[in-house]
């Protein structure tokens, strides 16, 4: 399966992309694609607890289990004033 993977912020600064298509196997979660992640871009463990996560711009936890072709947005939480 392909997903695509978007980063923001922090994020984006530790992993150095944007947006990145990844193959995935069938029946993988949210979590098990971020300890993917954390494997590559060791600096991501220190913000991962952290993290906010999206599957095509709705907000969902690590057990998301993905499909083919979705999005998936990992970012550092925001605050607005």
């Amino acid at each position: 399966m392909k997903i695509i993977i978007k980063t923001f912020a922090s994020v984006y600064d530790i992993c150095g992309f944007s947006d990145r298509e990844m193959e995935i196997s069938p029946e993988c979660t949210v979590a098990d694609v971020i300890c993917m992640l954390v494997k590559q871009y060791h600096e991501l463990q220190e913000v991962v607890d952290e993290l906010l996560f999206a599957v095509n711009e709705e907000y969902c936890s690590g057990t998301r289990k993905l499909i083919d072709n979705v999005v998936l947005a990992n970012f550092p939480p925001v605050s607005g004033g």
